[in-house]
């Protein structure tokens, strides 16, 4: 199983960028390894992660926003603490369906 936490997503980005471990989590979750992530590593899962700067602070040195490609939708955790107007922003980011997750939910592929 990979595990990645939570955190600020760009943040996680930039130092998987750095590392240039994201070729090697989606190659060994292809190899039907458990990816599980929380928060930041939930989010980490999509294909880009540009959206989320309408939401968290982008003060970290990234490459690109491209996330791991594992899901072809946005998710935005923590749905419970936004506000309306946010969320609808997301929302009409673009033309992906967004996943919204509450502290008490899950989602879950195979």
């Amino acid at each position: 199983m990979i595990y990645v936490p939570g955190g600020n997503p760009f943040k996680l980005l930039s130092q998987a960028q750095k590392c240039n471990i994201n070729q090697w989590i989606v190659g060994m979750v292809m190899q039907n390894t458990i990816y599980f992530g929380i928060s930041s590593g939930a989010d980490f899962a999509c294909e880009n992660l540009e959206y989320l700067k309408l939401v968290d602070e982008c003060n970290f040195e990234i490459e690109n926003c491209n996330g791991l490609g594992l899901i072809k939708e946005k998710v935005l955790c923590h749905v419970d603490q936004r506000d309306m107007a946010t969320l609808q922003q997301v929302k009409d980011y673009d033309e992906r369906k967004t996943i919204f997750l509450r502290n008490d939910e899950i989602y879950a592929i195979r």
